[in-house]
């Protein structure tokens, strides 16, 4: 949709409605690639971003087992119901890595009813720096080559 057309749609009052009533069912969950971040397979686990990969490799290096979460949580944001998946899980434990704050993460982390870890840069940097000290500091190249 361009021009007069888009911006007449979304002068129309259910215009959200009606896009979210279409793709119902067709979206959701992690999607590989939707992250900003340089993006791929490390050892058979997906990384949305560099610092999921350095997360990645450190605790596969230190053999502490961890696992992608796939599960959703629903929250509200904005009156929408939406559904956050934290990146992975050690045990019943979650853990987020996260860039920076927003205030719909704070939604989703006031809704989170599991035990949660965020690291932000601050607490990425001891994975980070094990990473670039170990590897290289071109560590993403360490990504699987694409099938």
């Amino acid at each position: 949709m361009t021009g007069y057309c888009r911006q007449h749609y979304k002068e129309h009052s259910n215009w959200r409605k009606n896009i979210s009533t279409s793709l119902k069912g067709k979206t959701g969950g992690p999607r590989k690639g939707a992250g900003v971040g340089k993006s791929g397979w490390y050892k058979g686990y997906w990384c949305d971003s560099s610092w999921e990969l350095a997360w990645v490799i450190f605790h596969i290096d230190k053999g502490i087992a961890f696992e992608r979460n796939l599960s959703g949580f629903e929250y509200q944001y904005k009156g929408f119901t939406r559904k956050y998946y934290p990146d992975f899980k050690i045990d019943n434990h979650y853990i987020e890595i996260k860039g920076y704050k927003t205030k719909q993460f704070e939604e989703k982390l006031k809704a989170f009813p599991h035990e949660i870890t965020v690291l932000y840069k601050k607490e990425m940097s001891q994975y980070i720096n094990y990473v670039t000290q170990n590897y290289s500091k071109d560590y993403i190249d360490l990504y699987d080559a694409r099938p």
